[in-house]
């Protein structure tokens, strides 16, 4: 499924923090927060994120997931995911997908969530499995 990104431009201070959420799919996403509460082996944080920019442009994103939160946005309940986007997607010989470095954390809605990946690093580099 994609989704708008929307821009939050105030986060109240009360909000309600989530550590896992079941796609669409019925798989189950963790986050970060959830594994360091409680000290899960599972590295089951990192997913693909479609997001619909416009009308006509759509893009395929790949981060870890720090937590998910219930906010008021505009009136309505609204589920979003605290994430930290891969800074830039290269591609190497044979297609594989690898990135140096995280961008900031930013907060996108869960309906733009995909699927769960793995992130695996090869000489300073991070590959996308």
């Amino acid at each position: 499924m994609n989704f708008i990104l929307h821009v939050l431009v105030d986060i109240k201070e009360s909000y309600i923090k989530y550590g896992k959420l079941r796609i669409k799919d019925g798989n189950i996403i963790s986050s970060k927060w959830w594994k360091n509460e409680n000290d899960s082996s599972r590295n089951d944080y990192c997913a693909t994120i479609n997001l619909t920019i416009d009308d006509q442009q759509e893009e395929e994103i790949f981060g870890q997931i720090e937590y998910f939160m219930i906010h008021m946005l505009q009136g309505q309940e609204q589920m979003f995911a605290y994430v930290r986007k891969i800074k830039k997607l290269e591609k190497s010989i044979g297609n594989l997908k690898f990135f140096d470095v995280f961008s900031p954390l930013q907060y996108v809605e869960v309906i733009g969530i995909d699927r769960t990946i793995g992130f695996f690093e090869v000489y300073n580099k991070k590959n996308i499995i």
